[in-house]
């Protein structure tokens, strides 16, 4: 088990998931065409091909220095389309648990789609909004992510093995 910010992340199990996924994905595009896409040219609607129906605690909410900025679900063909986080920048981090490694993120960078794939298990990515980003997951995916109001160096004490 991992902790970060001394919030324990869950073990997802099938039966994590069937309790904590209620709603069906919508998804408003097969993966692949994501996958293959470049971001519109202003912020829009970020999908709802994912959904927010777990809670970690309230221990895990009254940080004002690491605040919960998100938790998804992603079932296979879930995903969030292309947005940039502008309107809550800052420095993210995200612990993503991938069932088999066939979910990731997309950037935009120096004008070309990276595709960003997960490993199996636990990832955490850290990164600076706003930048053009977007999640595909062609299996089950849960993340977790974070608004970090700390220096860099700071933020490598914060994940920890439980």
């Amino acid at each position: 088990m991992i902790t970060i910010n001394g919030v324990a992340l869950p073990q997802i199990t099938a039966d994590w998931l069937a309790c904590h996924y209620v709603t069906p994905a919508t998804a408003r595009q097969p993966i692949e065409l994501l996958l293959n896409s470049r971001p519109p040219a202003e912020e829009q609607m970020r999908g709802a091909g994912c959904n927010h129906n777990f809670d970690l605690g309230i221990e895990a909410y009254k940080t004002t220095t690491c605040r919960i900025s998100g938790r998804m679900i992603y079932p296979p063909g879930g995903y969030m389309d292309w947005h940039t986080n502008g309107d809550w920048p800052g420095r993210r981090m995200y612990a993503a648990w991938s069932e088999n490694g066939q979910s990731g993120m997309l950037w935009f960078r120096a004008g070309s789609t990276v595709i960003d794939w997960d490993k199996p298990g636990w990832n955490i990515r850290t990164f600076v909004c706003p930048i053009w980003h977007a999640v595909f997951a062609k299996c089950w995916r849960v993340s977790v992510g974070w608004n970090l109001e700390l220096p860099p160096n700071e933020v490598e004490n914060l994940v920890q093995p439980a």
